[in-house]
């Protein structure tokens, strides 16, 4: 079954074609704390890890500002990515941020 909505905004992504480039993310969901974040985030930049596709990293919304301004800060090649605002307590909900 197919997301009609998905088909006409992304056409490309429903098509037969295989990519060739990977893409990999570092999905927080809501479990990182603002050390645990830091932490992640240093880690990163010292291991300087290098990949023939694109890396990103989906913190919660709390944390977005500041991680957007550490990948600029640092000059690490790491992409940003977003997630959705959830009502529901702290755990593995793809997407949300719980309040």
């Amino acid at each position: 079954m197919h997301d009609t909505h998905t088909r006409e905004w992304y056409p490309e992504a429903m098509s037969d074609h295989t990519f060739s480039t990977p893409l990999i993310v570092a999905n927080w969901k809501s479990h990182k704390t603002w050390d645990e974040v830091s932490e992640w985030l240093r880690a990163y930049q010292a291991a300087q890890p290098t990949t023939a596709g694109t890396v990103a990293v989906a913190p919660a919304f709390p944390f977005l500002e500041y991680v957007a301004d550490e990948i600029e800060d640092a000059d690490l090649d790491l992409q940003l990515a977003v997630q959705d605002l959830s009502p529901f307590p702290p755990g593995a909900y793809t997407g949300a941020v719980s309040t």
